[in-house]
């Protein structure tokens, strides 16, 4: 393995990581909780989504440095630099639906006065993009851990905690948003055009 590649590890994925957390706080945090003041008009239930999704982060990047070559099929060093690369184009997708959503994203499940159905953006496409871009986030850093065990081991962790929250989002906005919603899922699919 070539001396400037091993050094170039340590650099490169901490400037993605920082990048993806500061576009989490704030993308997803500072900016619509700003936008979103004082109009908060329904909110699902607490079903441990949110906590849920946050473990199963944490535990995914826990997995990258566990399994980091220790896997029983290593991958290639090229697929190295391209889940750094996925990192930033899913923080571009993720960015882009917030940045669409405007006002009405939030990390909780909740409406705020005059909540519509946005088919915009992302939206045309599917109606979760913002966790279609967190999964080529994810799925970028599990390729960094090198190994196809990993990407199986962290793609396993997220995807059954979205998949959770997805469907407590369905239900939630069904119920709030009625026939505009249930139209728009009859157009659309759920992270992947075309396919989920």
């Amino acid at each position: 393995m070539p001396v400037q590649f091993i050094y170039s590890i340590p650099a490169l994925f901490i400037i993605a990581i920082l990048a993806w957390l500061f576009s989490e706080i704030i993308g997803s945090r500072i900016i619509p909780a700003w936008r979103a003041r004082g109009s908060v008009q329904a909110g699902a239930p607490k079903r441990g989504s949110t906590p849920l999704i946050f473990m199963s982060l944490s535990i995914a990047i826990f997995l990258v440095f566990a399994l980091r070559s220790h896997g029983l099929v290593n991958l290639p060093v090229w697929s190295w630099y391209l889940g750094i690369l996925l990192v930033f184009a899913g923080i571009a997708v993720r960015q882009w639906a917030i940045a669409t959503l405007g006002r009405f994203f939030n990390v909780r499940v909740r409406l705020l006065k005059d909540h519509h159905v946005v088919t915009s953006g992302p939206y045309r496409l599917v109606r979760h993009p913002s966790y279609t871009g967190l999964l080529i986030i994810i799925f970028g850093i599990s390729l960094t851990s090198a190994s196809w065990e990993g990407v199986i081991v962290i793609m396993a962790a997220i995807g059954i905690s979205l998949w959770y929250r997805i469907r407590v989002e369905e239900r939630f906005l069904t119920k709030e948003l009625g026939r505009d919603y249930a139209e728009y899922r009859k157009h659309t699919k759920y992270l992947i055009p075309f396919l989920l």
